[in-house]
């Protein structure tokens, strides 16, 4: 066996293992890992708890077991031709050898730079296949099989009282978040913004970490005096109510107003990453955090991602769990209650009540103009034949999954979710392994089994969440009407030479140039900045889809020159 693998539930293994208390002290994760398949095989994929990619061989059997965690927190590769068979922990690994030399995948990359998460396992190179979150994938000399190991389940819990569902909600979070303070040393760096899941995650690490633990937590903020519109119930400046937080809970705090640009890691974060992935706005505040967090030593990263997917979880689509059990009256009672939020519209009541029963098309068109933006394919940077490739794609755009069932919808888009290349480029960028506690696969099984009045209730959203968390929580972060807006003076750290210097670089990359639309690029940028640069139309071209379509050609230039075995 190979792994990487952090266990979660060493003690809780260890105790089912037979294994006594000194033994577990001097054993590595991996150790572990490895009785447990020894003892129970693929059944002690039920009993692990942690972020892992792992493969186990078996001689006897010639057989190739590949495993990764439920959501795919560790990433894990493999390509076979003929006799060769070879996995990684990244694809450029498998590039080291010329038989797996066998070009790159133009469907797929041009539906990242489109914005579009590509369905499937396939890599962004030939052959190349990426093993799934929550799968396991058996390799023998004549078949591939595979199956998704996770199938938690989503039958609500029946709890007597409200009180015993907050002991359950505060129990989880703090059993997940004190497994992950767990580390050979160095402090602790945690990402702390406005909203409730990092909040929860930074103020419960204050709560259980060890008296003599250093935790700092950090929070990226615009230039002093940065505004915008109102209207968009949005506020751009969420260092306020993070100080509050960190105050109430005795947290060191540190806030960042000089973060650059996402853009101008873009090189770096393509290299490290291995794949052009998203949101490359918002990734100039992640790299300063980063590196604030690797001058101090960190090397343990805490994050608040998955939160608004398991503990957190609400919101108006809820609604549409009562049209879906064709509960009328309660959803009337609901919608209208709703309504008194003065974020709240009818539109938005209605998209979230009956989206899942919509044809695809028709939704993609009807959130394009309630949002008033153009159509994708005029903002999207790819060739026009790519774009009449991914027509359909661009129309069915897959963040908005056709499921009726609220906990079906969310384990999905937790499968989706696929962080692992992520997480792999910033631990090589900064030294430091980013966890998300309410990413655990204890915390997603409790939340999807939670019933819906727990997550939305008198037109409120997420009712025992705002419970579980008023011991920790300041109260204007918890009724707060307004969300964040991260890295909101974004169009303020573009740096024009510096897309300009992308784009001939790009063009210079036939392979690159094929794909990327380069003259479309050149137009926009000399007329920039022609734009309300503050409306959704312009987010979406400029913030999206411009970045979208740098990081994949910049990818392309660089994974051309693994292709030809270059790898300086």
């Amino acid at each position: 066996m190979v792994a990487d693998v952090r266990l979660d539930n060493r003690e809780e293994l260890a105790r089912a293992l037979g294994i006594d208390a000194a033994t577990v002290r001097r054993s590595s994760d991996s150790t572990l890992l490895l009785q447990a398949w020894l003892r129970w095989g693929e059944d002690s994929l039920d009993r692990i708890v942690g972020d892992f990619a792992f493969a186990v061989y078996s001689a006897r059997d010639k057989r190739l077991t590949l495993v990764r965690d439920p959501i795919g927190e560790r990433p894990l590769f493999y390509a076979r031709s003929g006799e060769q068979l070879g996995f990684a922990s990244m694809p450029a690994a498998l590039l080291a050898l010329p038989c797996f030399r066998r070009g790159l995948d133009f469907g797929r990359l041009a539906r990242i730079a489109g914005d579009i998460i590509p369905p499937g396992d396939a890599s962004s190179f030939n052959g190349i296949m990426s093993v799934l979150p929550g799968q396991i994938v058996a390799l023998t000399p004549d078949r591939v099989q595979s199956r998704l190991y996770w199938q938690p389940s989503l039958d609500p819990f029946g709890f007597r009282s409200d009180d015993n569902y907050v002991d359950a909600f505060r129990e989880v979070l703090e059993t997940s978040v004190r497994a992950r303070l767990r580390r050979r040393d160095g402090p602790i760096a945690a990402q702390l913004s406005s909203g409730w899941d990092s909040s929860a995650v930074s103020a419960t690490a204050a709560r259980v970490k060890a008296s003599d633990d250093e935790l700092v937590a950090y929070t990226a903020a615009p230039r002093q005096g940065f505004e915008i519109p109102p209207t968009r119930h949005r506020f751009p400046d969420e260092s306020a109510l993070a100080s509050l937080t960190a105050r109430m809970n005795a947290l060191r705090h540190v806030i960042i107003r000089d973060y650059g640009s996402g853009l101008s890691h873009m090189r770096e974060l393509v290299r490290m990453n291995q794949d052009p992935i998203y949101n490359y706005v918002n990734l100039g505040w992640i790299a300063a955090l980063g590196q604030a967090a690797k001058d101090i030593g960190a090397r343990t990263y805490l994050t608040g991602e998955h939160g608004n997917l398991s503990l957190n979880a609400g919101g108006l689509r809820l609604l549409g769990d009562l049209v879906n059990h064709g509960q009328w009256l309660s959803w009337a009672r609901e919608s209208w209650l709703a309504l008194h939020s003065p974020t709240v519209s009818w539109r938005g009541v209605l998209i979230n009540s009956f989206q899942a029963f919509l044809p695809s098309r028709m939704l993609s068109e009807l959130i394009r103009k309630v949002g008033g933006r153009r159509p994708r394919s005029s903002s999207v940077f790819l060739r026009p034949k790519w774009i009449e490739t991914l027509a359909r794609d661009i129309d069915d755009t897959t963040v908005h999954l056709h499921s009726s069932d609220f906990r079906q919808l969310r384990l999905d888009l937790l499968r989706m979710s696929d962080m692992g290349v992520g997480r792999k480029g910033f631990l090589a960028m900064f030294g430091a392994e980013q966890r998300a506690p309410l990413g655990d696969r204890r915390v997603i099984e409790f939340s999807l089994r939670l019933p819906s009045e727990q997550l939305f209730r008198n037109g409120r959203s997420r009712p025992l969440a705002s419970r579980a968390l008023a011991d920790r929580l300041p109260a204007e972060v918890l009724d707060a009407s307004r969300r964040g807006y991260q890295a909101a003076d974004w169009f303020e750290k573009y740096d024009l030479r510096e897309i300009e210097g992308m784009t001939e670089e790009i063009a210079g990359v036939p392979a690159a140039a094929e794909l990327v639309d380069i003259p479309k690029i050149r137009e926009t940028l000399s007329a920039w900045p022609g734009d309300n640069m503050e409306s959704n139309d312009a987010y979406q071209r400029l913030a999206v889809d411009l970045p979208q379509a740098l990081a994949t050609g910049l990818f392309v230039v660089q994974a051309e020159k693994w292709l030809a075995g270059r790898f300086d």
